[in-house]
């Protein structure tokens, strides 16, 4: 249990090692980063391929604006007659007055 980074997050050294270059000489060799918990990970290579297999928006948007047109373009065949059947009794009014 933990956040997300884990259950720590930072290292404290006694107050004895008081410069960075003491820390790194005691520590230097004797931590294997894999029994600790450490990955190590080569981000650019990860980011490249990433790029390399992105999608491409445009495409996508174009889809969706097509879809839209087309749905809306439905929605509006299937509200017309319902329209018509309702004005029935004034359009033939207005029929039967221009004969």
């Amino acid at each position: 249990m933990g956040k997300y980074f884990g259950p720590a997050t930072s290292v404290r050294f006694p107050v004895a090692l008081k410069s960075k270059k003491e820390i790194e000489n005691k520590l230097n060799g004797s931590l294997d980063p894999y029994k600790v918990g450490f990955t190590i990970t080569d981000i650019q290579d990860q980011s490249l391929k990433a790029s390399e297999n992105s999608v491409d928006f445009g495409t996508l948007f174009l889809s969706l604006g097509f879809f839209l047109i087309l749905a809306s373009l439905i929605l509006l065949s299937f509200s017309n007659p319902s329209y018509f059947d309702s004005k029935r009794v004034t359009i033939n009014t207005l029929y039967g007055s221009w004969i």
